[in-house]
């Protein structure tokens, strides 16, 4: 399991497709940059996704939340796991699976293996 830290996340640089781009736009601007935070964890040379680590703290920051509410933070996750979009005449989630619970302190995505 990978984890970064989201403090410097001024250097960690996000490329993508133009049709995720397109779907990330009915996103809310907090889900996008939860999404955003775990794309920046991706490697150019990974070969397959690997299940990434986001510490709440630091995505709470991030977003300039003083609140510790884990509702908010399911919330977030859900709607990225809620909101479906279209690439190629096929639909996909951003995440297969969402784990507040394995890892204290961190929430677990599971990045959709397709992607």
């Amino acid at each position: 399991m990978l984890e970064i830290s989201i403090q410097d996340h001024t250097n960690n640089i996000v490329s993508k497709a133009n049709e995720l781009i397109k779907a990330q736009s009915s996103l809310s601007s907090t889900a996008h940059k939860m999404l955003c935070s775990v794309i920046s964890m991706i490697k150019t040379d990974d070969t397959q996704f690997q299940e990434y680590a986001l510490r709440r703290d630091d995505y709470l920051s991030m977003i300039g939340s003083s609140s510790n509410n884990d509702d908010f933070l399911y919330k977030q996750a859900e709607e990225l796991m809620s909101k479906p979009f279209r690439v190629d005449g096929k639909l996909f989630n951003w995440c297969s699976m969402v784990d507040f619970k394995r890892i204290p302190g961190y929430i677990i995505f599971d990045v959709h293996h397709k992607l």
